[in-house]
C-alpha cells in the first residue's frame, strides 16, 4: 500500500506543477501537503 500511495502523491505533485489553473491560495491545504507555498 506503501508504494501505492508513492506513486499517487508523484501523480498528483506532477499534475499541480503542470496545471496553470492550480492556484495554491485557493487550495492551501493541497498546497500544504504538496509543498507549494500559498
Amino acid at each position: 500500500m506503501n508504494a501505492m500511495n508513492d506513486l499517487l502523491n508523484t501523480a498528483i505533485r506532477n499534475r499541480l506543477q503542470d496545471d496553470p489553473d492550480y492556484d495554491p491560495i485557493r487550495y492551501p491545504e493541497i498546497a500544504r501537503k504538496f509543498g507549494k507555498k500559498p
